[in-house]
């Protein structure tokens, strides 16, 4: 039996990834959304568009994400990234640590 879960952007989840260092867990979704939720403070939810633009009408299309990880750099642990998997192509976005006022 496969369940499906859907989330507010009516997508279903492709991937999950729990970051062990901010305790944040990473999911993405099949239209191309990325959600950072810090599950300690269930109102906290940061949601990353990261579908791409048509090139000639600019609007944006839909794009399944296959899998997110995060990696460190042993060298220097601050410096984080987290990796998106699609289909074609692979980007990377660097990490930074919010600051609390």
């Amino acid at each position: 039996m496969q369940v499906e879960i859907v989330n507010p952007n009516q997508a279903i989840y492709t991937s999950l990834f729990w970051d062990a260092v901010d305790s944040r867990l990473f999911a993405a979704d099949n239209r191309g959304f990325v959600y950072i939720i810090d599950i300690y403070d269930e109102d906290k939810i940061i949601v990353k568009d990261l579908r791409e633009k048509k090139r000639k009408t600019g609007e944006k299309v839909d794009t399944k994400i296959n899998r997110i990880e995060i990696i460190s750099d042993p060298k220097r642990p601050s410096y984080r990234c987290l990796f998106v998997h699609q289909d074609f192509i692979m980007k990377s976005f660097r990490l930074k640590k919010e600051q609390k006022q």
